[in-house]
């Protein structure tokens, strides 16, 4: 039987800035493989603490302020602005399942495929960048 998970039932959300990716990702993992469903609201702050953890890594592109706002409301892709801009709650909630599911979905696949192999970090660094780079090309636009 699936059951609901509050936000506070994610060990990550405490002290998340201590936790890097793998760890909240495996977190989440055990949770998504012992049946339990996420709701929404763990899925956003999955998001706003994953991107919080970005802006030291130097990746080109990251906003970095105002600072007092959380990451998603300064891409402006929080769910007030984006409902306020027209996009329906059920879009909005497919929106974040979809960025939430094939960022983890690819990291883990890449994960197991490369597990065994030699200079397995190196190989999964390229592996990203060409994702990054098939991503890019997908959107095709000056943003």
């Amino acid at each position: 039987m699936k059951t609901k998970m509050l936000v506070s039932d994610l060990s990550f959300q405490k002290g998340a800035g201590n936790k890097n990716f793998e760890l909240r990702v495996r977190d989440i993992l055990q949770m998504k493989n012992s049946g339990a469903s996420l709701n929404q609201r763990i899925i956003e702050a999955w998001i706003n603490e994953t991107l919080k953890d970005a802006e030291h890594l130097d990746i080109p592109g990251v906003i970095l302020k105002p600072l007092h706002k959380q990451p998603m409301n300064r891409y402006q892709i929080d769910r007030l602005f984006l409902h306020s801009s027209g996009v329906s709650i059920e879009s909005i909630d497919r929106i974040f399942r979809g960025l939430f599911v094939y960022s983890i979905g690819f990291y883990e696949m890449i994960l197991r495929c490369v597990q065994h192999a030699k200079n397995k970090y190196s190989i999964m660094s390229s592996l990203w960048k060409v994702f990054q780079i098939l991503l890019e090309y997908c959107c095709k636009s000056n943003y």
